[in-house]
């Protein structure tokens, strides 16, 4: 954010310092744990947020911090719009961040969602994917529902955590 690099370390977030090489003191205290960060443009302001069990908290310049409880373990940026998914699959967005909206639900066991982010599909066009101990599933924005996709693989409770798309190629790991 800014040219700086955050992390969270469990619920304390810090900022890095070059010239100490080292990280600064705690800028803020998150309600739980971290389990994903992203940083995004919504309506001509960049953010970074940290999404927790509990919710997300944001921020547009490191100083100031937001939480929003609306439960959210991943996170993405698509369609300009902030999508973030709770530990039951339940798939929301937002327009302006912390004003959310439910889209659909994963049909699956809670504790499933392993990873949220944006690839394409055969077609070319980009789409929200899920990865899950289950598999990968595709959002479909039409019809606010979920597919899972033909990558047909054994439940296990690390399919998807490392699941990334990287020059427009969708990597899941299992």
């Amino acid at each position: 954010l800014g040219g700086e690099i955050y992390a969270a370390f469990g619920t304390d977030v810090r900022k890095y310092n070059n010239t100490t090489d080292s990280w600064g003191s705690s800028l803020a205290t998150l309600p739980g744990a971290a389990t994903h960060a992203l940083t995004f443009r919504m309506g001509g302001t960049v953010y970074l947020a940290f999404a927790t069990s509990g919710g997300y908290t944001y921020t547009s310049d490191g100083a100031a911090w937001t939480d929003d409880t609306k439960d959210t373990e991943f996170l993405a940026f698509w369609h300009d719009r902030l999508w973030g998914i709770d530990s039951t699959g339940q798939l929301w967005f937002s327009t302006a961040i912390g004003a959310e909206t439910n889209e659909a639900q994963l049909p699956l066991p809670n504790n499933s969602v392993t990873s949220l982010f944006v690839g394409r599909l055969p077609d070319g066009e980009k789409v929200l994917y899920v990865g899950t101990t289950h598999g990968l599933f595709s959002h479909d924005i039409d019809n606010a529902q979920f597919f899972e996709t033909d990558l047909a693989l054994p439940q296990h409770p690390d399919n998807g955590k490392g699941a990334t798309t990287w020059r427009d190629t969708i990597f899941f790991s299992s």
